[in-house]
């Protein structure tokens, strides 16, 4: 996990996961050091040069892996921890590079939390939202991973989608902002929350507008979107 090519570093992180996931001591001693890493980084290092953001992502990142491979019943006692550095980290106007780890962690921790995700939806929710304020517009990587872990929380709250107008409302005004890039990953994201809402809160979409949006992009010469 600590080398530069991101391959190796992705199986580290997955690999640090699939141990975690047989070893309930291994998996606490390294959620342990994954968050206490971050926050020795942060302390020490006001201007964050090159090495500490590279440390920075990729504790971050093996966060979103033990979540993915223990699961949420395992994992949960440790998401709040998990949440709070992530949350702080994805806002990094600074670093464009940490906010991409971090929003990859996030997308990878909501999705396998699920329901046990439930107490930190809205505030997640509102944070995308804010990303899109920054100087900084994220990138279609970030953005890509913004509209997967927009996905998961309608995913984990979707019985009280309908009944809740501000989870709603930011979701909405969430997908209205990744329609705006043209990248067909990003319009597919998009989509994907459109179809969700379609599904679980289907007064809330409307058709009008819907309909012609998705039957410009079913023609679309993407293999993916369509």
């Amino acid at each position: 996990i600590q080398q530069r090519d991101i391959k190796l570093r992705r199986a580290g992180g997955e690999g640090l996961g699939m141990i975690a996931r047989g070893d309930e001591g291994f998996m606490r001693s390294v959620f342990s050091w994954a968050d206490k890493k971050i926050k020795q980084q942060l302390a020490q290092n006001k201007n964050e040069p090159e090495s500490v953001i590279f440390k920075i992502c990729y504790c971050t990142f093996v966060l979103g892996c033990l979540h993915r491979s223990v699961g949420g019943m395992k994992s949960h006692p440790h998401l709040e921890a998990t949440v709070r550095s992530i949350h702080r980290m994805v806002q990094d106007e600074k670093n464009p590079e940490v906010a991409k780890y971090a929003t990859h962690a996030l997308h990878l921790t909501i999705e396998s939390t699920g329901v046990y995700y439930g107490p930190h939806v809205f505030t997640t929710l509102s944070l995308m939202y804010t990303l899109f304020s920054q100087e900084t517009y994220p990138d279609v990587e970030t953005l890509c991973c913004m509209g997967r872990a927009v996905n998961g929380l309608i995913s984990a709250i979707a019985p009280e989608l309908e009944s809740d107008h501000g989870y709603v409302n930011r979701s909405l005004a969430i997908c209205e902002e990744l329609k705006v890039c043209s990248h067909p990953f990003v319009q597919a994201q998009a989509i994907l929350i459109l179809q969700q809402l379609v599904l679980f809160a289907p007064r809330t979409v409307d058709s009008s507008s819907f309909l012609p949006y998705l039957r410009e992009w079913l023609a679309s010469k993407d293999v993916y979107v369509r």
